[in-house]
């Protein structure tokens, strides 16, 4: 059997020499890649084509049978250094490089490769750590083992923050859910909550601040990329507000009277002054803000088109603004018959607004708001229907939540929730859910009506097309056809875009005690209900995958 030896030559090929003579015979391929494998350099790549063009020279010189020994070489294999390959992404936002282990070759330094990273083009956002790590990794490879690495990154230009309106005033629900500052004694007099807030012509009530310029991104291929500037919001400039003469970032009082901070703006309410309502003024319907420096009696009825704050109690009485309603004592209803307050119930308490209600204190009262009620001490049998229902702030959860039914659309927050004692609570989120599935019912009947009469008229149009119809009857068929597929294409997007909304919904609902969760508490979203066990701290309750967690 032949005996190789391998050596390298001037041309980095590895050469297989071997003597070949009469009593050898023919050799296979697999033969001289065996002895290749074995051999000091067989880290190099060998060649297959030059492999089998080796073995069948090797087999000709066979024939005849040589009468001398005749020494046979040629090359099987070569030596190849480590090869880099760099990918630029189609948007050139990121670059990644793959090396390939050297087949006995030379391999490359960190140095090396960052000079064909920048050769090709590469130049910005590059992560040289991260070239040194697969540099070094590819020193150590096998031949021809290939690794990867991404090792660039552009930058996308931040666009600018629109500009932001930062209120003067304050509205007044904030001195309740912010006490005034420690007295002589030591501790906070909760029912001192500063001075009325008003205001009087050119008092300052919000600022907008400008938007900024963005910040501008790059390529990893080094072009600039133009950052986007924030939107310049317009003010909503009220009833009793304009711009400063010398500002027009600046919102300022045009009248005197109650200030009410929007999310983009203010008004200033007209306001009707009060010591209290009761049967020495009678019910009161004013086209405007009212302040009430006392209570509103039992039976009485204040209604309100602007803000109302009430610097004492309510007590059984009816409470209608078209704004907020801010009771700084506390709203007090008449007990009712039943523990186990729902929509249905009866309460002789009531308080509705299109704005936020905010007060200390509620008890056997009815208040629907059309967004958040604000509370800062305690809620026991009440019925709430609102956006939202918290304690103190979303930052700083307060008071508690004893009993009542809670008609939330997004979450309910506070310190304590339920009590040691089973009580009735009841809370329901989502209030929307049913409204919203049944329009979402009704997109989908309207859908399927308008789908199979476009699909009746598409197979009419087919059939009068095949027997030959007239170019202006086929022009108006055609002209119906894409009216009605507009319909179709209409409602698939009002579909999918209720289902989106009732998916969103279900994600960002929750309830939430700060201090503690007590057991027995009902909680309703859609389709799903839980009902609490055991006493948690700082818990949480939301919808994920349509399933109450606790988190």
């Amino acid at each position: 059997m032949s005996q190789f030896q391998f050596k390298i030559n001037d041309n980095n090929q590895v050469v297989a020499t071997t003597e070949i003579d009469s009593n050898c015979t023919a050799i296979k391929e697999s033969v001289i890649k065996e002895h290749f494998t074995k051999s000091e350099h067989c880290d190099c790549y060998m060649l297959d084509d030059l492999v089998a063009e080796y073995a069948a020279l090797y087999n000709q010189k066979l024939i005849p049978p040589p009468s001398e020994p005749i020494q046979f070489e040629a090359p099987i294999a070569e030596k190849r250094d480590a090869k880099v390959n760099v990918v630029v992404s189609a948007d050139a936002m990121s670059a990644k490089i793959e090396i390939t282990g050297p087949y006995g070759g030379k391999a490359l330094t960190s140095n090396q490769v960052m000079r064909i990273i920048t050769k090709n083009g590469v130049t910005m956002g590059v992560n040289k750590a991260e070239v040194e790590k697969i540099s070094l990794a590819a020193e150590q490879s096998k031949p021809g083992q290939l690794l990867s690495a991404d090792i660039a990154k552009g930058q996308q230009p931040v666009k600018g923050d629109d500009s932001w309106f930062e209120p003067l005033t304050k509205n007044a629900r904030d001195r309740i859910l912010q006490p005034q500052e420690v007295n002589e004694t030591g501790k906070v007099d909760m029912r001192d909550l500063g001075e009325l807030i008003s205001v009087k012509p050119g008092d300052a009530l919000v600022r907008r601040h400008l938007p900024t310029h963005g910040k501008p991104g790059f390529t990893v291929k080094g072009d600039a990329l133009s950052a986007v500037p924030g939107q310049l919001i317009d003010f909503d400039i009220g009833d009793g507000t304009q711009l400063a003469s010398h500002d027009e970032n600046l919102l300022v009082a045009q009248a005197a009277g109650l200030p009410y901070v929007t999310a983009k703006g203010a008004r200033v309410d007209d306001v009707l002054e009060l010591k209290g309502v009761d049967v020495s003024t009678g019910h009161i319907d004013f086209d405007g803000g009212v302040i009430v420096n006392g209570d509103v009696a039992e039976g009485m009825r204040l209604k309100a088109k602007g803000n109302v704050t009430i610097n004492g109690f309510v007590e059984n009485a009816l409470i209608e603004v078209d704004g907020d309603v801010t009771v700084l004592n506390g709203i007090i209803g008449r007990k009712v018959d039943t523990e186990h307050v729902d929509d249905n119930t009866e309460f002789a308490c009531v308080i509705k607004a299109t704005g936020v209600v905010c007060s200390k204190y509620i008890q056997y009262a009815k208040v629907i708001s059309s967004k958040e009620v604000f509370f800062s001490s305690q809620l026991s049998n009440v019925y709430v229907k609102a956006r939202a229902v918290v304690g103190g702030t979303e930052q700083t959860p307060l008071g508690k939540i004893i009993s009542g039914y809670f008609d939330v659309q997004d979450f309910l927050s506070c310190a304590s929730i339920g009590a040691p004692a089973s009580t009735a609570l009841h809370v329901h989120l989502y209030s929307n859910f049913q409204s919203d599935v049944t329009k979402k019912q009704a997109v989908f009947s309207r859908l399927k009506v308008k789908a199979h009469e476009l699909e009746l008229l598409r197979a009419n149009w087919l059939k009068l097309k095949e027997q030959g119809i007239g170019e202006d009857k086929n022009a108006q068929i055609a002209a119906k056809y894409k009216e009605r597929e507009l319909k179709v294409k209409k409602l698939k997007k009002a579909y999918l875009l209720l289902e989106k909304k009732i998916q969103q919904q279900f994600k960002q609902v929750y309830v939430y005690a700060s201090r503690t969760m007590f057991s027995h508490i009902h909680i309703h979203c859609g389709e799903l209900n839980k009902l609490t066990t055991g006493e948690h701290t700082n818990s949480r309750i939301k919808v994920v995958e349509r399933k109450f967690v606790r988190v």
